[in-house]
């Protein structure tokens, strides 16, 4: 739909349901907490690195099939 092919009435009927739409995703999620900033050790950081490899092969793929 072109915005030159809408009435006034219609923009600002289609602006407000937006608004009204993104005002009630807002009151439905929750809000961020706040960060906290920790130390993450050695073995908590190379925790997943074994996994690393098959999740690049598989994203490959799905590139290729794609």
């Amino acid at each position: 739909m072109y915005v030159k092919h809408l009435s006034s009435l219609q923009f600002i009927s289609y602006c407000a349901f937006l608004a009204v739409a993104i005002v009630a995703v807002m009151r439905l999620l929750p809000g961020l907490a706040p960060v906290q900033a920790r130390d993450y050790d050695d073995e908590e950081i190379g925790a997943h690195d074994r996994k690393l490899t098959k999740y690049f092969v598989a994203g490959g793929a799905v590139l290729a099939l794609g």
